[in-house]
């Protein structure tokens, strides 16, 4: 890319802004030039996009995670009370 420079990009969760400052300085097909920055441009903004939807997917799963991890261990706790419940039940049983 002749003269091609990013000022200023910021990403910010699904917001991406750009600014860029383009100078094309060719004799020949100015078309082809340009189509080349504009494709240039468009695959940084995919490529934002595609980063966005990573992050937050991966966010989703790690909360997924979270759950299930928290769901094991509540099922712990849930079998030894019902445990302990068992036997003290027995024990008021037996005291009769």
């Amino acid at each position: 890319m002749d003269n091609v420079q990013s000022k200023r990009r910021r990403y910010m969760e699904e917001e991406y802004e750009a600014e860029f400052q383009v100078k094309i300085t060719a004799k020949g097909d100015i078309n082809q030039k340009l189509q080349k920055v504009i494709q240039w441009l468009l695959e940084e903004k995919l490529c934002a996009l595609q980063c966005a939807v990573f992050d937050k997917t991966l966010a989703e799963l790690k909360t997924r995670v979270e759950k299930i991890e928290c769901n094991k261990r509540h099922k712990t706790v849930l079998t030894e009370l019902q445990a302990k419940i068992a036997r003290l039940t027995k024990r008021f049983e037996a005291a009769k």
